[in-house]
């Protein structure tokens, strides 16, 4: 179950990586209430560590079950329930708009999946 959990994952990043390196607006547009251009620059300078997780996960979901990838589906777990949790503060602050709602309602089912593939992936 791991194994296509992070190659989804690794398929999600890696596209909000290359949508936020070429078109920072396509993406930012999606969620933020105002758009201003001076937001490109972080989101072009972040792209290439989303670009290299996403690689990471995809290497990462051809290794046998183990120990450390148990681990690492725990901690992934954890940093989509803090990204979604980030979600749903910025929507109550005003910041961001509804669709950050359907993303954060994303990150807790792929979070709440990557829990329970924790036991495959540990292994015997």
């Amino acid at each position: 179950m791991y194994k296509i959990l992070f190659r989804i994952a690794a398929a999600v990043v890696g596209l909000i990586g290359c949508v936020l390196l070429v078109a920072p607006k396509l993406y930012l547009g999606l969620y933020a209430i105002t758009y201003d251009a001076s937001m490109d620059f972080p989101s072009q300078r972040f792209a290439p560590v989303l670009i290299g997780v996403a690689g990471m996960l995809s290497v990462l979901s051809s290794q046998p079950p183990s120990p450390v990838l148990s681990r690492i589906c725990l901690i992934a777990a954890f940093v989509l329930f803090a990204v979604a949790l980030t979600g749903a503060y910025h929507f109550a602050q005003g910041v961001a708009g509804v669709s950050v709602l359907v993303a954060a309602a994303s990150e807790v089912g792929l979070g709440l999946a990557l829990l329970l593939a924790q036991k495959s992936a540990r292994g015997s």
